[in-house]
């Protein structure tokens, strides 16, 4: 933590702030917009039919897609909605209920899972997936899962009472045992057990990763039958209230891949619309870690190794060795950073070299013309911020891009005790805590 005097820490970082101020300038930045702001959360699509379905506590707003396509008169017959950091199919699923033909591309096999089976809601026949549901629930004969054959991820052990553990698996058991695999009704199902997952355990997510109740607020099978039984038939409310709608859907797919080489074909995309993960060093991997484990998308630590280093490197719980120096704004803001003990100032360079990548993919299968809309948060470290949003606008200039705007959605926060520095000493460096979405042009 910086421990500077209050007129030490104003003349470091004064240079460092002029110059953001100057990128804002240049790139138009716009004042905060609380109603753009309120479209960053997820918690809008609680109240969405199979947006619903799973709760993606990173996610933006379905509004937020359908918003851009309108704004930008995006062509219905030309041209893909494409999101290269995918998660859990907002921008795929919204496109695909307006008509548009749209792809998400993602890395991790979990998130891919949940876009891909909301995509799918067309396959439902409420009747067969009622049965289903009435067969698992009422089919308690199959042996239970063995303590050794549940998954080597400890944490099992320590969030479940071996009860609810064991209730969980045996309900897994029982929809692969009723329905092939391959079956949207199979999907379905264990999206929907896979949904009530973080309820059954001591574990939390909250905007910083995962937390610890005191006790697991359900404790017995019943429990877990009935919350399950309850997320079914709301995803069954869905299919059908959708199925009254007469939606004519686009063609939507999930495709398993990396934004730093995105599989797909050039000129392809009339809008891009994304969230990166955020250079905030939580590993989104370990928020999801039971989810991943739970549906066999990991069995191995070393399966576990494999998939957290795919991912984007936004992280410090990554191997990252030395990186070479990157855009001189990053620098600056980093020079500042003192004694970055847990390796931010690496992970930070490695973020930024992933994102010009990502930035380089997506003006690649960019039409002419073609928008690009980058929902972005800001972060702090030893109370020096650093304006992502400006820095990715700077990288994308840099790659060919105009930028259009940087929108300002809404305020964050970092930690207590940096709050506590920037309040005393540097009220001017959080206006660059934010969360903003960056508008660039092919």
């Amino acid at each position: 933590m910086r421990s500077f005097p209050t007129q030490t820490m104003d003349r470091a970082l004064a240079p460092l702030l002029s110059a953001y101020r100057a990128a804002e300038s240049h790139y138009r930045l716009q004042p905060l917009n609380e109603p753009l702001g309120r479209l960053f959360s997820f918690a809008f699509n609680t109240q969405r039919p199979v947006h619903r379905w799973y709760m993606f506590k990173e996610g933006f707003a379905a509004d937020l897609v359908g918003s851009f396509i309108h704004e930008f008169r995006v062509p219905k017959n030309d041209g893909l909605v494409v999101d290269p950091f995918s998660g859990s199919g907002t921008t795929a699923l919204e496109s695909q209920f307006q008509g548009y033909s749209s792809r998400g591309v993602e890395v991790n096999p979990f998130f891919a899972d949940v876009a891909s089976t909301k995509l799918r809601w067309l396959e439902g026949d409420v009747s067969a997936i009622r049965a289903s549901i009435d067969e698992v629930l009422a089919s308690p004969d199959l042996a239970e899962a063995q303590v050794d054959q549940w998954p080597e991820l400890t944490s099992f052990k320590r969030l479940y009472s071996e009860s609810v553990l064991s209730e969980l698996f045996r309900l897994k058991a029982r929809i692969l045992h009723t329905s092939d695999p391959a079956d949207f009704t199979s999907a379905f199902l264990l999206l929907g057990l896979t949904s009530i997952l973080e309820l059954t355990s001591k574990a939390y997510k909250t905007g910083k990763g995962l937390k610890f109740r005191k006790r697991q607020l359900i404790k017995d099978p019943e429990e877990v039958r009935e919350r399950v039984r309850r997320k079914w038939l709301e995803m069954l409310e869905d299919i059908s209230t959708l199925r009254g709608q007469h939606i004519e859907p686009g063609d939507a797919r999930i495709l398993r891949g990396d934004a730093r080489s995105i599989p797909l074909e050039d000129g392809c995309a009339s809008l891009v619309v994304y969230s990166p993960p955020y250079a905030n060093t939580f590993d989104y991997n370990e928020v999801y870690k039971l989810e991943m484990w739970f549906m066999d998308h990991v069995t191995s630590y070393e399966e576990w190794r494999r998939v957290k280093e795919a991912s984007l490197r936004s992280h410090v719980s990554l191997r990252i060795g030395a990186q070479e120096q990157g855009d001189e704004l990053l620098e600056q803001a980093l020079s500042l950073i003192e004694k970055p003990a847990r390796g931010e100032v690496e992970m930070l360079r490695a973020y930024f070299a992933d994102m010009r990548l990502s930035l380089l993919e997506q003006k690649r299968i960019c039409q002419p013309g073609a928008r690009v809309v980058i929902i972005v948060g800001n972060s702090s470290y030893r109370c020096v911020p650093i304006a992502t949003d400006l820095i990715l606008a700077r990288l994308a200039e840099s790659v060919g891009f105009s930028v259009e705007q940087v929108r300002v959605g809404r305020r964050l926060n970092t930690s207590s005790q940096q709050m506590a520095l920037y309040n005393a000493n540097d009220p001017a460096g959080m206006d660059f805590i934010r969360e903003s979405a960056v508008i660039l042009h092919r």
